[in-house]
């Protein structure tokens, strides 16, 4: 009788071994999948900064030149309010909503099948 109580801890352990192991495995996935989203948003807003910096060293460059070329001082300001725009309207647009639920559903699924 001991035996068979034995026999049946030892597989009730094996079988929560497993079920560890495949949450574990799971917990690794998506931990993977959140490190190469932060690295693909990363990349995003060093690309938008460099952008930014080069705008602004172009504006200011055109700032002492606007007295003998008006229009194109004035293009040059338009195109750097049109840059803003779009930055904004995708920065609104990708608030980060789809990515949190993203995260929310990674997060929140049982890792035990």
């Amino acid at each position: 009788m001991a035996d068979e109580d034995n026999t049946q801890i030892d597989q009730e352990i094996q079988n929560l071994v497993k079920k560890l192991d495949v949450c574990i495995a799971k917990f690794d996935q998506k931990r993977q999948v959140l490190e190469k989203a932060i690295e693909s948003e990363t990349e995003a807003l060093k690309k938008d900064q460099n952008e930014t910096r080069e705008l602004r060293l172009n504006l200011l460059h055109e700032s002492g030149a606007t007295s003998s070329n008006i229009e194109a001082g004035s293009r040059k300001i338009a195109n750097v309010k049109q840059w803003l725009n779009q930055k904004a309207l995708i920065s609104s647009d990708t608030s980060g909503e789809h990515d949190q639920g993203h995260v929310y559903f990674l997060l929140n699924n049982d890792c035990v099948p």
